[in-house]
């Protein structure tokens, strides 16, 4: 896909905003020709976790995480989820996010600080595991 085509496919619908909840003071945090989806925030909402292209392959994400403010772009992990197979969390603490993906069947756990990551084992040979939620 050429840089063009892929300006037509993202028409700016796949930015990363906060808004007052009556729409007012709308802030764009991401504004590039690739998709950046499923945001999500961080348990004090110093943060936001999404999924983007940035790494300039179609279909294929890597996560991100940027201040709240928009300040601190970074990226945790190697771009290889998918859209439609992927979920992550945030613990409790804000500290780690798990992330797996059913095409890929294993949960990594990422600190936010380092981005150091560990593959959360199963319990048994030949298991997958992903769609991580994180429990009290």
């Amino acid at each position: 896909m050429s840089m063009e085509e892929q300006k037509t496919r993202n028409d700016g619908s796949s930015q990363i905003h906060i808004r007052n909840i009556d729409g007012s003071a709308d802030q764009t945090l991401t504004d590039n020709i690739w998709a950046n989806i499923l945001p999500l925030w961080s348990p004090n909402g110093q943060r936001i976790a999404f999924l983007s292209e940035m790494q300039g392959q179609y279909d294929i994400y890597a996560l991100y995480i940027i201040n709240s403010d928009g300040t601190n772009l970074r990226q945790l992990t190697d771009s290889k989820y998918t859209d439609t197979g992927t979920s992550y969390s945030w613990s409790q603490d804000g500290k780690t996010i798990a992330i797996g993906d059913s095409n890929i069947g294993r949960i990594m756990l990422i600190d936010v600080i380092s981005s150091n990551s560990a593959e959360l084992p199963v319990t048994k040979n030949g298991e997958t595991s992903f769609w991580p939620v994180w429990q009290p």
